[in-house]
């Protein structure tokens, strides 16, 4: 140490002043890096909780990725059993099972956010916050602030447990891992639409009013001062009444005045698009968007995996990458600063740990994969998806997939 200082004594100190900034596209708290108008914030938060609950697909993987984490087995190393005991009383009362699982709401929303409570110096809850009631995190003024139907509030933002992955130049909203899903989801939705309307004209077929002869419906265009009758306006503006009311199935009959005829048309032939292989194509891309960006957030998050081949060790590495964040997180906001305010001394803070993960782990997620597949929802034509149904010792592997192309043939 002594040559150290000798050889490597700095001449002058280092610049202390900060010159730059990290470039975080936000203004007040709010992000504004979004070049999707639908997807623009606080627009995304309401879209990405629809897209977790009502689409079977994204929802169903949602839910079996977060409920890796709380199931992993966790550690509590210490020095100090009396800390350590400390420590276990506080996640009992802030329910520590619910709080991890709480945690994984990032995958949804790209950040969580939750209130500290206090009784005297003792945790005693953390309330977690609806990321789509957040408007704001600001973080140079102190400051959450909150919408909701029961008002606005304004949160200390020290006094809040903040956590985000995946956040670009520090942007602590995080990123979503349903952003890599939203193209593929919205056309889902789309040809689904479609399909409902088509399926509907081909049954009840689509209402038709013919009128007398020598009706002219331009007249009923105020615009035209020239030909513009309000009779025909009126009588035109009654056709449209019966015909919306009648689509809506609002009707019971329709009575007809003379010179006016109503029929059901239905389509002559059926449409020749497949709409039901466009719409496991668009569920494929989805639940692979879903799965990589999860692997990619967990392999960005790791230093380790340079030598990793295997999809499914990349993929428990991963969940390790995540689970060791998710520990930081709560040893840095929640053990060190409690331990800290009762007076356990630094070098008796216990360190938080997650077991790792294994393949029995990974046994409903990739379950669920598998009945996706052999119920034709998706397609496996990735890497991944082979990967998740060839994990070992979990049921539905190859033998479901052999039922799979025996089915297509």
């Amino acid at each position: 140490m002594n040559i150290l200082k000798k050889f490597f004594k700095p001449k002058t100190a280092p610049i202390q002043k900060v010159y730059g900034t990290t470039g975080a596209q936000v203004s007040d708290g709010i992000p504004i890096d979004e070049w999707l108008p639908d997807l623009e914030f606080p627009k995304n938060m309401t879209e990405y909780r629809k897209m977790r609950r009502q689409d079977p697909v994204i929802g169903g993987a949602l839910e079996h990725l977060e409920l890796i984490f709380p199931r992993l087995k966790r550690h509590l190393t210490g020095d100090s059993q009396n800390a350590i005991d400390f420590v276990e009383q506080i996640f009992k009362l802030i329910k520590i099972d619910q709080f991890i699982y709480s945690l994984t709401s990032i995958f949804t929303y790209g950040f969580f956010i939750g209130e500290r409570v206090y009784k005297g110096k003792i945790l005693v809850d953390i309330i977690p916050i609806s990321p789509v009631s957040v408007y704001q995190i600001n973080i140079p003024e102190n400051l959450v602030m909150q919408v909701t139907v029961n008002g606005t509030f304004e949160i200390p933002f020290t006094k809040c447990f903040h956590f985000a992955i995946n956040s670009h130049f520090r942007n602590p909203f995080g990123v979503s891992l349903l952003r890599k899903c939203y193209k593929p989801y919205f056309y889902k939705l789309s040809v689904e639409a479609s399909e409902a309307v088509s399926v509907r004209y081909d049954l009840r077929g689509i209402p038709v009013i013919t009128g007398p002869a020598g009706l002219d419906v331009s007249a009923a265009d105020p615009a035209n001062k020239q030909t513009y009758d309000p009779a025909v306006a009126k009588t035109l503006n009654w056709v449209n009444t019966v015909l919306r009311a009648v689509s809506n199935a609002k009707l019971f009959g329709v009575f007809m005045p003379d010179g006016f005829n109503f029929e059901l048309k239905r389509p002559t032939g059926k449409a020749s698009i497949d709409t039901t292989e466009i719409i496991n194509r668009y569920n494929t891309e989805m639940l692979t968007g879903l799965l990589q960006g999860f692997l990619a957030g967990g392999m960005f998050a790791s230093t380790n995996n340079a030598n990793i081949k295997d999809q499914i060790q990349v993929f428990l590495l991963a969940c390790n990458a995540y689970a060791g964040l998710f520990a930081q997180a709560i040893n840095e906001q929640i053990i060190k600063p409690v331990c800290l305010l009762n007076g356990i001394k630094l070098k008796d803070i216990p360190t938080f740990s997650f077991g790792p993960a294994t393949l029995s782990d990974l046994k409903d997620l990739a379950s669920f994969v598998a009945r996706l597949v052999a119920q034709g929802v998706i397609t496996p034509t990735t890497e991944l998806e082979q990967a998740l149904l060839d994990m070992a010792d979990l049921p539905l592997g190859k033998n479901e997939k052999d039922i799979v192309v025996n089915k297509k043939k």
